[in-house]
């Protein structure tokens, strides 16, 4: 009986890791081209999300132009920021990680006032929320 506990404990932390592992590998061209084509530096962060059969993986990108676009509050910011750098990188998003079906990314981009924009992207590269916090989003 303990045996089986044990077992059935360990199951989702495993399948966390194996995701999470396979997240790091099939992210990094979507990476490569957000850095090549955008000056956007990206990491993959902790944590995962799984909601309507999707799993979300948790990633936060710096523009280099970040300071570019100004904003006086919340919705200025997340409309900014998705006209300036989230939408530009989506045709590099669909010809990479976007080909994955079942997964997304919940993308996080922090400004310079420590408010994040938060973007909730299904595959193919489908923007389907958008929202702002002063907490790491995800």
């Amino acid at each position: 009986m303990g045996t089986a506990l044990i077992v059935t404990s360990l199951l989702p932390f495993a399948y966390l890791q194996f995701q999470s592992a396979a997240g790091e590998k099939e992210l990094s061209p979507f990476f490569a081209l957000a850095n090549e084509n955008m000056e956007m530096e990206c990491k993959l962060l902790s944590g995962l999300m799984a909601s309507g059969g999707f799993t979300f993986y948790n990633v936060q990108c710096h523009p280099q132009n970040l300071n570019s676009v100004n904003y006086v509050n919340q919705e200025e910011l997340i409309s900014g920021y998705q006209e300036n750098f989230v939408k530009p990188i989506i045709e590099d998003y669909r010809s990479t990680f976007g080909q994955i079906e079942d997964k997304g990314i919940i993308l996080i981009i922090r400004s310079p006032s420590d408010l994040y924009a938060c973007f909730k992207i299904e595959n193919p590269g489908n923007i389907v929320e958008s929202w702002g916090s002063f907490e790491q989003c995800g």
